[in-house]
Parts: C-alpha cells; sequence; structure tokens
C-alpha cells in the first residue's frame, strides 16, 4: 500500500477491520488512515479502547481478529496499522475539530495540528 492515492478496497477493509474491533471488545475510539509524505506509505492509525495501555496487547488480540477474518480484510494485516495514543499531537488537534461516531470517510488534508504535519488523512471513526 505504497501508493500516493488511497483506494477504496483499503478504505472498506479497514472500515471492516473496525467493526471487527468493536465485535471483538477493542472499541477504537479513533481509526484514521494517515499518509506519511517521507515514506509514501499509508498507515491505519489506531487510538483504542482506553482500558488497551499496552501495544503488545492490542497487536496481539488486532493480529487474532485479522487472521481469522483474512477473507474480509483484503490487503489490511497488521502491519498496515499503527497504535496511537491519545495524547499524540495530531489526535490532539483534531479531537477539537471533528467528531465522527459512526463509520465515514473523512477527507483531512495538508494541516498542521499541534505542531505536527498531517500532509493527508482519511478520518474512519474519531470518538476520542
Amino acid at each position: 500500500m505504497d501508493q500516493k492515492l488511497l483506494v477504496g478496497p483499503e478504505i472498506e477493509g479497514a472500515k471492516r477491520l473496525v467493526g471487527l474491533m468493536d465485535k471483538a471488545g477493542l472499541n477504537p475510539r479513533a481509526a484514521l488512515w494517515v499518509y506519511n509524505e517521507d515514506t509514501e506509505i499509508w498507515r491505519l492509525w489506531i487510538v483504542p479502547a482506553p482500558e488497551i495501555k499496552e501495544k503488545l496487547e492490542f497487536y496481539r488480540r488486532l493480529a487474532v481478529i485479522v487472521s481469522e477474518n483474512r477473507e474480509l480484510l483484503g490487503t489490511l494485516d497488521t502491519g498496515s496499522t499503527e497504535f496511537v495514543k491519545e495524547s499524540h499531537p495530531a489526535i490532539q488537534g483534531l479531537k477539537g475539530l471533528i467528531r465522527v461516531e459512526s463509520l465515514s470517510d473523512v477527507r483531512f488534508s495538508n494541516n498542521m495540528l499541534n505542531g505536527f504535519y498531517l500532509p493527508d488523512a482519511i478520518i474512519l471513526r474519531m470518538m476520542v
């Protein structure tokens, strides 16, 4: 997924993943595709529920969900995701600007949020 444009199947696969995470009790508070201009790679940033504090627990539980639902997720895998804390400057900036409670695909481009440059993002959920 090192393409400049994120295409529909990746967005839909990420929405399905967030839904599966909800069913498994991971309940992501935020999920957004974020483009890194330096590496030219999209990553699915996930801010998990407050009770999930450790990256290891998050990735272990996520790996189970992905492996059990491979056919629903297309090319999406755990390597496409990134555990992001609610305290991240971009998340803190976004929480004052946008709220997405269900699942959507809100495009957000070329923004500086608390000193963090967010070149391109597709917000699927923002309930922080």
